[in-house]
């Protein structure tokens, strides 16, 4: 048996079906709103060839970890350098300070193969939409390249120390428990098994146990064929249930879960049902799909960027289609021009050795150069900046990463649980939804300052009221068991002496956002299941909640929202460099009049509620920003919000002194 393996042009074309599926997902949504499944398709794909190649060489028994890298090294550095040097290069003259910096971090995620780690640990209130980092695709590449790590010192010692050609039962065990993982952490750790291997492992397992059969088929053999005899059959499954995936698959569903069988098994039967099928040999096999297949990586690599650095240079604006068609004709440019230029000549070149360690050195210069971006900000020429903050991280993340929350409360469904001083037994609770996660970086540090500790527990889109439901993930409802059983370890903990309540305001009357496009929002609660209007269900819900937390004896504050501004603060500065969009925003304001129509309903039942409870603080964001003619989102030379509605850092610090002045004053 040679360890060469046989070429086949229908697993090109089913990397081009994979590749294709992403790249209409991120340009045209609506068209395949489950194209993200592509990755899932690269997933046992990977895990099968990569297999293939390492059981071949055992069972020869002339496998070399050394070979086994330098290879993999030559076929995944080139591409993935020039797309790094060229996202730095482009970063450079058209991106804000901080969003270069960012894109600096993700560079050096990149560089290093852990840019799903990276991507995990900034999740949160404080992450910016994921459409606006730019290397964000490269999280997929980081689980495969660290599975390339683990997985062939995993077969090696087991095939040499353990089980010989027997290695089937540990593969299917591993693979068992890791999508037992994925299906226990899915609902309440939705991020974290989205990006970590230990969740996706499995799909790549799968892969592997086909590898496994086509190798050792003659030497020992579990078939889980799924009484699927024919191969034309296995075909025809395998692409009913991708097909499935996506057009039925969305982004609001939790994935993967038991969702990403569908893709999954669709590839295993699509690769098992082998080159002869007839859908593989007349669709799969057609040369346009092979060709598209061979340029599949570049492609995936190019694609994103093009499309994220659109949407950030028109300030977060979709493109029109026009555009997104350019795009992606960019795209497949590029992509080819990478196979042919630097690709095929590197594989081809007989000195693979030296290339391997020619790409490694730098890879490593580009990791050192995020790296140094990252910690100091270098100056660059070629970019305006009206307001000089920006370079002091306005819409800094400031890289507040989640703290393991109180274990007195129960629910794990957390988007935000922050403790100001740590070890310490938490004295004031500021609970609500993203506008009460954007308080927390001001307030905490302004009752740190008054020997109290704050905890900050919140998720978006959850209004801190008892019994009540605002928001869900795909099927589930997310806020109701949150939002209870957070209320009540406010109401049962004798160290919580002052709760405070804050949350976005008339989009729970309206269900709508302010002058921006936005998913309709719903606000139901229980004890009233029959109410039909959400202003009604947001009075009813206000109302029972502050009654039971007066009760307590506690102090209780309750914070009035400040204006959506409905645009992007970043029309405030100068336009960016290669921008269709040329508007500028000057004065950074909106009407009062707007505002006022805005929010008139919401303040109303506000304040009707609060006419019933004396002895709860109000505190009134909007007079801050507000004066007689307009509400401000620049002030003394500082942008204070993030985006149309969320308070920026600085916004935070603003507030919380305003807070400040008038909480604490004698």
């Amino acid at each position: 048996m040679s360890s060469e393996l046989k070429y086949r042009t229908d697993i090109d074309g089913l990397r081009a079906i994979a590749v294709l599926s992403v790249v209409i997902y991120h340009a045209f949504p609506s068209l395949l709103s489950g194209g993200f499944i592509g990755v899932d398709i690269f997933f046992v794909i990977s895990g099968y060839l990569i297999s293939l190649i390492i059981y071949k060489q055992l069972l020869e028994n002339c496998f070399s970890f050394k070979n086994f890298y330098i290879k993999r090294i030559n076929r995944i550095f080139p591409s993935l350098i020039i797309v790094l040097i060229t996202s730095y290069l482009f970063g450079w003259f058209a991106l804000f300070s901080e969003e270069f910096n960012q894109l600096s971090l993700h560079i050096l995620g990149g560089a290093g193969f852990v840019s799903n780690i990276v991507l995990w640990k900034e999740s949160g209130y404080f992450d910016i939409s994921s459409d606006l980092k730019p290397l964000l695709h490269l999280w997929s590449l980081a689980v495969e390249e660290q599975f390339y790590i683990i997985w062939p010192v995993f077969l090696y010692s087991t095939y040499k120390y353990v089980s010989g050609k027997k290695i089937l039962i540990p593969i299917i065990l591993l693979a068992f428990c890791s999508f037992l993982l994925n299906i226990n952490l899915i609902q309440h750790h939705a991020v974290s098994t989205f990006y970590l291997l230990p969740t996706r492992f499995w799909e790549l397992l799968i892969g592997s146990y086909l590898a496994h059969n086509t190798v050792f088929k003659n030497d020992y053999i579990i078939k889980l064929n799924f009484k699927i005899k024919t191969e034309n059959l296995k075909s025809i499954v395998g692409i009913i249930f991708i097909i499935i995936a996506a057009f039925t698959f969305n982004k609001n569903h939790l994935f993967p879960g038991y969702r990403a069988l569908f893709p999954t098994f669709g590839s295993l039967f699509l690769i098992s049902a082998g080159p002869n099928a007839w859908i593989n040999r007349k669709v799969f096999s057609h040369p346009l799909l092979v060709q598209i297949g061979l340029i599949s990586y570049p492609l995936y690599l190019w694609h994103w960027p093009i499309f994220s650095f659109l949407k950030i240079v028109n300030y977060g604006e979709v493109a029109s289609s026009i555009l997104r068609i350019f795009a992606i004709l960019i795209s497949f440019i590029l992509s080819w021009l990478t196979y042919i230029l630097l690709e095929k000549p590197i594989r081809a070149n007989k000195k693979n050795k030296l290339s391997a360690y020619l790409l490694c050195s730098i890879m490593a210069i580009i990791a050192l150069l995020g790296s140094y971006t990252f910690n100091n900000s270098p100056a660059r020429i070629g970019l305006s900046i009206k307001n000089l903050e920006m370079k002091k991280k306005e819409f800094a993340n400031d890289r507040i990463f989640k703290n393991e929350c109180v274990t007195e409360l129960k629910t794990k469904n957390l988007d935000y649980c922050l403790l100001t001083k740590k070890g310490e037994p938490p004295t004031v609770l500021l609970i609500g939804d993203s506008h009460a996660n954007a308080l927390y970086f001001g307030l905490a540090n302004i009752f740190k300052d008054h020997g109290e500790n704050l905890l900050n527990i919140g998720h978006g889109g959850c209004l801190p009221f008892f019994n009540t439901e605002s928001a869900q993930i795909g099927s589930v409802e997310i806020c109701h068991n949150l939002m209870n059983d957070s209320l009540q370890y406010a109401i049962d903990s004798t160290n919580i002496k002052t709760i405070i309540l804050a949350s976005r305001g008339p989009i729970y009357i309206t269900g709508k956002g302010f002058e921006e496009p936005e998913v309709n929002r719903y606000i139901k609660y229980s004890n009233a299941p029959d109410y039909q209007q959400f202003s009604e269900v947001f009075k009813a819900s206000m109302t029972a909640t502050l009654t039971r937390l007066v009760k307590t004896q506690k102090k209780i504050i309750y914070f009035i929202d400040y204006p959506e501004l409905g645009f992007n603060p970043l029309l405030c500065l100068e336009p960016r460099i290669f921008s269709s969009v040329k508007k500028h925003k000057d004065p950074c304001d909106i009407n009062l009049e707007a505002v006022k129509k805005r929010n008139e309903l919401y303040l109303t039942i506000i304040k009707s509620v609060l006419k019933s409870f004396p002895t709860v603080s109000v505190f009134n964001q909007s007079q801050y920003l507000c004066n007689d003619s307009s509400c401000h989102a620049l002030i003394d030379g500082k942008i204070l919000y993030r985006d149309s509605d969320h308070l920026s850092n600085n916004g935070s610090i603003f507030m919380s002194e305003k807070f400040r002045l008038e909480y604490f004053k004698k």
